[in-house]
């Protein structure tokens, strides 16, 4: 039966990444699995808006960036814990007044996180994430890399976790074109971030996060662990 439930999952996350690719690199829920645990998630991100730092008269950012992927986590020890992710990614990149959709791609990465349990249901806890992906515009391709690392508290209360982080994350591009190559770096490397899980039993949450600042963004992430 078990087994069955994994494979519909699996399943359902791939119809999820196929019609609903909706980006930033997320926190996703506070806890770790637990040592030897695994847990498998799908996520959905939107990246309203990131500022790259200008370039002469010109002033890119990330109009808007879609991404949905799927999640693997392993528990290491009880609080630490090893991911991977794998998804698509559709990004916006406006400069100035002009707009450049890029086409769909793969993107991949993967982090750590770490936990230490506090009194009275309470739990402090670090996010450290690396997140790529290429992408084909009219005006050439573009290579993504984006990592950030993320301290954070949280509180246990009945099926609720919020908590709340601060982070320090950066973002480059790389372009090239037969102009030549042109790099961009984020204009804003601190933000904040807040989100909630809610455990709809022992092996299944459902997470939403925004993060504002650095980058106005916010996800939504559905986990089942086995």
């Amino acid at each position: 039966m078990k087994k069955l439930m994994i494979l519909g999952f699996l399943i359902i996350g791939l119809v999820y990444l196929v019609c609903f690719p909706v980006s930033a690199a997320s926190i996703g829920s506070p806890e770790t699995q637990g040592k030897g645990e695994f847990a498998l998630g799908v996520e959905s991100e939107v990246v309203f808006d990131r500022d790259f730092e200008k370039i002469d008269n010109l002033y890119p950012e990330i109009d808007k960036m879609y991404r949905g992927y799927s999640k693997l986590s392993y528990g290491i020890f009880d609080n630490w814990d090893i991911y991977v992710k794998l998804g698509i990614v559709d990004p916006l990149i406006k400069v100035n007044s002009f707009e450049f959709d890029g086409r769909n791609s793969f993107l991949y990465g993967g982090g750590t996180k770490i936990t230490y349990d506090l009194c009275n249901d309470w739990l402090i806890g670090t996010d450290l994430q690396y997140l790529t992906h290429k992408n084909k515009y009219c005006v050439g391709k573009m290579r993504f890399e984006e990592w950030h690392v993320a301290p954070y508290i949280a509180r246990k209360i009945n099926n609720f976790t919020p908590y709340l982080g601060v982070k320090y994350s950066d973002m480059r591009v790389k372009i090239k074109n037969p102009a030549g190559k042109t790099n961009l770096k984020a204009k804003d490397n601190f933000g904040v971030f807040a989100g909630a899980d809610y455990k709809i039993n022992e092996d299944m949450l459902l997470n939403l996060e925004g993060r504002f600042i650095d980058e106005t963004a916010m996800s939504i992430a559905f986990t089942y662990k086995f």
